[in-house]
């Protein structure tokens, strides 16, 4: 039972790195820049604190991503029984 845990905890890591890292922050932060460049064409106020949110979740989506998939590799790893030497 343990190994069957251990098998989806690491798939839930990799899902979650993936949604976390890529989705979230990456996408999430590009979709947050043009919505805001997309406020100038309409004439509305521009927050410059949405554009720079943006910047910071992209630059930071690859970090959010590797950290959530060791978050569940990690526990994952020791249900397996894998050891380091």
């Amino acid at each position: 039972m343990t190994i069957f845990f251990g098998i989806v905890g690491i798939i839930a890591g990799i899902i979650a790195g993936l949604y976390l890292g890529l989705y979230v922050c990456f996408i999430g932060g590009g979709i947050d820049i043009i919505r805001e460049l997309v406020n100038v064409f309409n004439g509305d106020p521009v927050s410059g604190i949405a554009i720079m949110w943006g910047i910071v979740k992209m630059a930071i989506a690859g970090a959010v991503g590797w950290l959530s998939f060791y978050a569940f590799l990690i526990p994952s790893s020791i249900a397996l029984g894998w050891k380091s030497k």
